[in-house]
């Protein structure tokens, strides 16, 4: 899917000619648009970040992610990265995210702890609300 299609599906809800897609892929791809027509839905904020993954599935699927350069933007809601962009955080910041199906391996919950890093519940969406509230109050 090209950028100017991947942009038209997001803002006109056009669904896109790809060949690459399976049968299944297209299916959910048509019910997504149905639904976005139907309760006639529409973008409201364009998130973006840039992300580095790690995935070991050997060891109860683990896996991290790292995010920075946390931006969005209300006006110009195309996928097109501008300086209408607002970031988050500051870009030498990263957000950490870990999941695995069962438990931590030890050596991880041992590194954390040793580098005094601590879980905490975080939502970009609910900062970028939280910081244009406490601009406007």
């Amino acid at each position: 899917m090209t950028n100017l299609q991947k942009n038209d599906f997001v803002i006109n809800a056009n669904t896109p000619c790809v060949s690459e897609l399976t049968k299944s892929q297209l299916r959910i791809l048509d019910e997504v648009v149905y639904k976005i027509k139907k309760y006639r839905l529409y973008p409201k904020i364009f998130i973006a970040y840039d992300r580095i993954a790690y995935n070991v599935p050997s060891w109860n699927n683990f896996r991290i992610t790292f995010d920075n350069n946390i931006r969005s933007k209300r006006d110009n809601l195309s996928l097109r990265i501008d300086s209408d962009c607002k970031f988050l955080i500051g870009s030498d910041n990263y957000i950490m995210e870990a999941k695995v199906m069962n438990s931590f391996p030890l050596w991880f919950v041992k590194a954390l702890s040793k580098l005094k890093i601590y879980p905490i519940s975080f939502s970009k969406y609910g900062k970028i609300f939280q910081n244009e509230f406490n601009n406007i109050y």
